[in-house]
């Protein structure tokens, strides 16, 4: 995946994790972008998620 239009510059943005397993994939679309540079959020959040930490 490469650069995308689907966030608009300057925009933020949330991860709402207690919404992963909420949402059906074929309801999702198509991919725009990719999180793999944030890695280290990602997995911090899903602890916290499981954890509750």
């Amino acid at each position: 995946m490469g650069k995308s239009d689907a966030v608009p510059e300057g925009e933020q943005v949330v991860m709402v994790t207690q919404f992963m397993a909420a949402v059906p994939v074929k309801a999702l679309g198509d991919a725009v972008q990719s999180v793999e540079a944030h890695t280290c959020e990602v997995t911090a959040a899903l602890n916290c998620l499981f954890s509750g930490v």
